[in-house]
């Protein structure tokens, strides 16, 4: 149980994701976060350890999510030239793939993040507030020009669902977002943006690692 909730919770920060077109330079670096879970539910949660910080890291339109400060650590490689996404476990060195009985129903039509035309600031950097609307919940995302991948090298590829690929945000990386149901709300914000050189060899799995497809138990 208290697996099935560290992926619902994971699920909760990054969904959905599908892509629109951008030219601008991505963003090599890392950005740090903190996650607050609030709501009626929020307890129920808290009491089964949920990750409290995420690290995104970029480079050529690569990126690795990884969740830590918590009971069950994530960490996810997205990988812009492949149609796959992987979950490291970096402990028994082995990689592990979406299985095909878990592909996501494509043929809906996405939701697209519309501007409020409200704005705010995170880490003393002017976002946009964009909003998407779904059944039962609200996505708000802040966002700026100043950090963004190319989310077209994603089109079609249905595991490549993070949050700053949703329409109408055009790769930008939210330094904020706020997903909000009747249960629950969940903060993940920026504390910490750090421009640097990566080494491609940290977008790969390694070498020595078993590819193996993905236990809906853990």
């Amino acid at each position: 149980m208290k697996q099935i909730i560290a992926i619902v919770i994971f699920l909760f920060l990054t969904l959905p994701a599908f892509a629109q077109g951008s030219k601008t330079k991505s963003f090599e670096g890392t950005i740090k976060y903190s996650i607050d879970i609030a709501g009626p539910e929020a307890g129920v949660l808290m009491n089964n350890k949920p990750c409290t910080k995420m690290d995104m890291h970029f480079k050529d339109n690569n990126f690795i999510i990884h969740t830590h400060e918590g009971q069950f650590p994530l960490t996810r490689l997205y990988i812009a030239d492949s149609s796959e996404l992987y979950i490291l476990d970096m402990t028994n060195e082995v990689a592990y793939r979406r299985d095909k009985l878990e592909s996501l129903n494509t043929e809906i039509k996405p939701p697209k993040a519309i501007a409020t035309g409200d704005s705010a600031f995170v880490l003393n950097i002017k976002c946009a507030i964009y909003r998407v609307q779904k059944k039962g919940e609200y996505i708000f995302y802040y966002v700026t020009d100043l950090y963004r991948i190319d989310p077209t090298l994603f089109e079609g590829k249905k595991d490549a669902q993070v949050n700053f690929l949703t329409l109408g945000l055009d790769g930008r990386i939210p330094l904020k977002t706020v997903r909000k149901t009747a249960a629950l709300i969940v903060t993940t914000q920026a504390d910490q943006v750090i421009p640097r050189k990566l080494e491609v060899s940290q977008f790969r799995i390694p070498a020595n690692f078993i590819i193996k497809p993905r236990d809906n138990r853990l």
